[in-house]
């Protein structure tokens, strides 16, 4: 289990990036839309751990708090990019890179 939600959250960042080296809005914008698929992922990782009894409630109300958070982000960068073009995009993405990384990575050690 800690494999694949380590897997699944680090495919959050990764896809946010993929899809900006594309260079095509629409491609860039699936990709953000794979990112929101993994971050749901996360989520029911963080839930199915907690039922199994594997993360207390603090950690999992933790967890799901971070993940809502990295969630408004997406969905900011998805309305950003469906208002703007890719190339004056690519400032932002970094940043929203650096925010979601921020949110997940550090927990990806700390779930057993």
């Amino acid at each position: 289990m800690t494999d694949q939600i380590r897997r699944a959250a680090v495919s959050v960042p990764s896809n946010i990036a993929e899809g900006q080296a594309h260079f095509s809005k629409r491609e860039y914008l699936h990709f953000q839309r794979h990112s929101r698929g993994s971050l749901a992922e996360v989520e029911t990782q963080i839930l199915i751990a907690h039922r199994q009894k594997y993360l207390n409630d603090a950690q999992v109300a933790l967890l799901l708090k971070q993940a809502d958070e990295v969630s408004r982000i997406l969905s900011g960068l998805i309305n950003s990019l469906k208002e703007k073009s890719v190339p004056s995009c690519e400032k932002e993405t970094f940043s929203v890179l650096d925010l979601v990384a921020s949110a997940l990575l550090p927990y990806l050690y700390r779930v057993a």
